[in-house]
């Protein structure tokens, strides 16, 4: 699965694919040819439960040489099946890319909100408000707090997927012991990945951000 990531130039690292497949071995799909003896990788899948009803497809990739053959929509309708039947959850999404959305679309799969990728600079000014304190959650009872307060609490088993790629990427913005808003950051095979940002403010996202932006300045990265 990582030599088809580093194919399509994701961002995931190894240490990602090997927690995110350690969820369930059983929901872990890979398509292979045996050529000379050899298996070479040409298409993945993964399944993840992630909420009491939901179930999430992810690193749907197929070989460059090998796209426009069925393979996608193979894994795609494995990985349904596995969802439905073996984690028994009645609702699946997925992240799609733009070369991704025909073969979901033909498979059943329906929009429901977009997705923009973004890069920032991590020198980048942004205004922060004093009042704000940013603090690290590793127990996460911040975040349970908040998400239960704004109703996202369904959200929680999916964040602590994430948590556990970085812990200490996990930061809360708090003011008179009140959570504002949550963040989560790791680093990734090309730069570091941000989200998800939750916040009930503007002030306390810029502030999240801003923080996290310093973070990773000092180790280095130009770039998020």
């Amino acid at each position: 699965m990582y030599s088809l990531v580093q194919m399509a130039r994701w961002n995931q690292t190894s240490d990602d694919l090997k927690l995110l497949a350690g969820q369930d071995p059983q929901a872990n799909l890979l398509a292979v040819a045996d050529i000379n003896g050899a298996y070479n990788p040409l298409g993945s899948g993964l399944v993840l439960n992630v909420g009491e009803s939901l179930a999430w497809i992810g690193m749907i990739l197929v070989h460059p040489e090998h796209r426009r053959q069925g393979i996608a929509s193979a894994i795609m309708e494995e990985c349904i099946e596995v969802a439905r039947l073996a984690m028994d959850n009645s609702i699946v999404g997925l992240d799609a890319t733009s070369a991704g959305v025909q073969v979901y679309k033909n498979i059943g799969f329906q929009k429901s909100f977009k997705i923009w990728r973004c890069q920032l600079k991590t020198e980048a000014a942004i205004q922060i408000d004093a009042s704000v304190e940013i603090i690290r959650d590793l127990s996460m009872y911040k975040y349970t707090e908040l998400l239960s307060n704004i109703g996202l609490h369904q959200k929680l088993a999916g964040f602590r997927l994430i948590q556990a790629l970085y812990p200490e990427g996990a930061w809360v913005a708090i003011s008179n012991g009140k959570p504002l808003g949550m963040l989560m950051t790791r680093p990734g095979r090309l730069k570091p990945f941000i989200g998800p940002l939750v916040a009930t403010s503007v002030s306390a996202a810029k502030c999240l951000l801003g923080h996290v932006l310093r973070y990773w300045k000092k180790k280095g990265h130009n770039e998020v």
